[in-house]
């Protein structure tokens, strides 16, 4: 539910959807995951951090997002996830975008035909 809300541009059902586990500049709860559950939603909270950051323009929004998303990164790692790590990747480049160069909730998969990855 996250992951299709971010896809569409809905932030805020996205972050609705893990308030369970997550709100917008916390650490995820991790407790009773797997590692492979964990890696998601840092993942995901990372995407959806760094999109938020990006549409609101939020203080420490882009650092929260990175942190996340380079703590999924290592665990997909670590569990041999190569192609969800290198989407933590990919989304850890956006971050790294210069502001502008993307409108404000272009989904990461045009960008793929746009030539940004």
């Amino acid at each position: 539910m996250a992951r299709e809300s971010s896809d569409l541009g809905d932030y805020d059902a996205g972050c609705a959807a893990l308030q369970p586990w997550w709100t917008i500049g916390e650490w995820p709860k991790q407790v009773g995951l797997s590692q492979l559950a964990a890696a998601e939603l840092l993942l995901t909270a990372g995407t959806l951090s760094g999109w938020v950051a990006s549409t609101r323009q939020v203080d420490g929004g882009q650092n929260c997002a990175e942190r996340l998303l380079s703590g999924a990164v290592a665990l997909f790692d670590h569990l041999g996830e190569t192609a969800r790590s290198g989407e933590g990747r990919a989304e850890l480049g956006l971050l790294l975008l210069p502001p502008g160069i993307i409108r404000s909730g272009t989904h990461h998969s045009s960008l793929f035909s746009q030539g940004f990855y």
